[in-house]
């Protein structure tokens, strides 16, 4: 009876094991990204409530501002499900990028705040795709559709955010 007892905890505890699914590197490595991006996203955004000069750039940054700490909230759940150790602060590259927009005020903040909001989100948008496609993990499927529909969104905003300076010249 005890034998039996003992190999049922030990399947048990395999069967546990199996299906929680281990991340790949690459997976790994995309989900803190995905947190530091989010932190570099709001800090940006929020910076817009007092540089920019445009309303449009500074709803559009609010709108971002809100999604990225949703995401933020997202990733740190997935993260601690996974047993990943996200950064909390911004890497040296980043904080770099957060100091450029520091110094920009007005329509040269609203210009660059679009510009470079608008690139990262294309290419987002490609890193999501592409990882939503690759991986076998189902909570990250899961959480990188859910990002893509957001992302997208994102990209109509930021779209007519760019039409609106560009006619208001």
């Amino acid at each position: 009876m005890k034998k039996a007892i003992v190999l049922l905890v030990i399947v048990c505890c395999s069967y546990g094991l199996s299906a929680q699914s281990t991340l790949t590197k690459k997976e790994t490595k995309f989900i803190k990204h995905v947190a530091e991006i989010s932190l570099l996203e709001i800090k940006i955004g929020e910076l817009a409530a007092t540089n920019a000069s445009s309303q449009a750039v500074k709803s559009t940054a609010l709108v971002l501002v809100s999604d990225y700490k949703k995401t933020e909230e997202d990733i740190k759940a997935l993260a601690a499900k996974k047993s990943i150790i996200l950064p909390t602060e911004l890497c040296p590259k980043k904080q770099k990028f957060y100091t450029y927009f520091t110094g920009k005020k007005g329509n040269d903040f609203d210009k660059a705040y679009t510009k470079c909001t608008a690139k990262a989100n294309k290419k987002g948008l490609c890193k999501v795709k592409k990882m939503n496609k690759r991986t076998d993990d189902a909570e990250l499927k899961a959480w990188s559709s859910e990002m893509l529909v957001t992302l997208e969104k994102h990209k109509v905003l930021l779209k007519e955010t760019c039409d609106n300076l560009k006619n208001k010249k």
